[in-house]
């Protein structure tokens, strides 16, 4: 692999555990001033190949760490050598602890993925430093909260909280995020949904798929640019009357839910497009006046086995079954 460094022009590297890497190979990554993807997988001790001196990758912009089993740290000066880095993904390195405070120096960073890290417990305290960030997924960390800072990222548009089952809470100025766009909540079975997040405006995809562990706030109805909402496994046996205040809502999922009737309020639902309800053993009633959603184009009810009254329309799409 020491001849790579005479490839000028490569932009893109995929090195795995099957691959031969010594030191001094692996000093050349670093001198290919082309490269802007590498992605490093399956490597135990020899991952500090990647970083054997303080020669930063000056063009890299995508960065793909996995299996990396036996990496216990990144350098501490690790946000130092990737000036240009723009998406880092790291998973499945179950020895991983954190991320250092250099992490803040990712001028450019616009998305984090960290996955399936299992002793994974802290993101650094200075994240909300990260002016590009954009996209934030955590799934199966062993986090037990989030930095303050999180509320301080101005670009941050879309979050992913997966089985972070040790999150009880989201930092108390949650609502400062403004610019969120997405939030999707799955399997955090502590979380406790903030009451005002009614303040997230920009809102347009709310996902919570059993993570919901209360009634949902009654600020969540100021959500007027949502389209897309999701309730799955959750403690929902009632949905608020001010459910009709959201006037954007064009997809409404509700699975596996103790709600016990659809009310007719969901008629006034205007811009809604698909409705799917399912899975929920105790629903006895949905609306008789579904055809009054003019653009409803899909509904789906399935696997409700108490309903009793049921509902035709002249929708595009319509199933329904016990």
């Amino acid at each position: 692999l020491s001849s790579l460094v005479r490839l000028s022009s490569l932009t893109s590297l995929s090195v795995s555990s099957r691959t031969t890497v010594h030191g001094s190979a692996a000093f050349a990554f670093s001198q290919l001033a082309s490269l802007k993807s590498l992605e490093f997988g399956g490597f135990g001790p020899s991952f500090n190949i990647l970083f054997p001196s303080a020669a930063p990758y000056k063009s890299l912009e995508n960065l793909l760490i996995s299996y990396c089993d036996q990496l216990e740290r990144f350098p501490d000066d690790f946000g130092e050598l990737l000036p240009s880095l723009r998406n880092l993904t790291i998973r499945e390195c179950n020895n991983i602890t954190h991320l250092p405070g250099s992490l803040a120096s990712l001028s450019f960073l616009e998305s984090l993925k960290i996955s399936t890290c299992f002793l994974f417990e802290d993101l650094p305290g200075n994240l909300g430093q990260l002016p590009a960030l954009k996209t934030l997924i955590l799934d199966d960390l062993h986090l037990s909260n989030l930095p303050d800072s999180l509320c301080k990222l101005p670009s941050l548009k879309t979050l992913f909280l997966i089985h972070c089952c040790q999150i009880q809470q989201l930092p108390e100025a949650f609502s400062n995020l403004t610019s969120l766009e997405t939030l999707c909540v799955m399997h955090s079975t502590q979380l406790v949904v903030p009451e005002d997040i009614g303040e997230l405006t920009n809102l347009h995809t709310l996902a919570l798929n059993e993570s919901l562990v209360q009634p949902l706030p009654c600020s969540f109805t100021r959500l007027t640019s949502l389209t897309r909402l999701e309730l799955d496994d959750c403690w929902i046996e009632v949905l608020p009357a001010d459910i009709v205040k959201l006037t954007s809502l064009q997809e409404l999922y509700i699975h596996d839910c103790p709600i016990r009737e659809l009310p007719e309020l969901v008629t006034a639902l205007t811009s809604l497009e698909i409705l799917s309800v399912g899975s929920c053993s105790q629903l006895s009633s949905v609306p008789s006046r579904l055809d009054a959603l003019g653009r409803l184009k899909r509904l789906e009810v399935t696997k409700c086995g108490v309903l009793t009254r049921r509902a035709c329309t002249s929708c595009e799409s319509w199933r329904f079954s016990m």
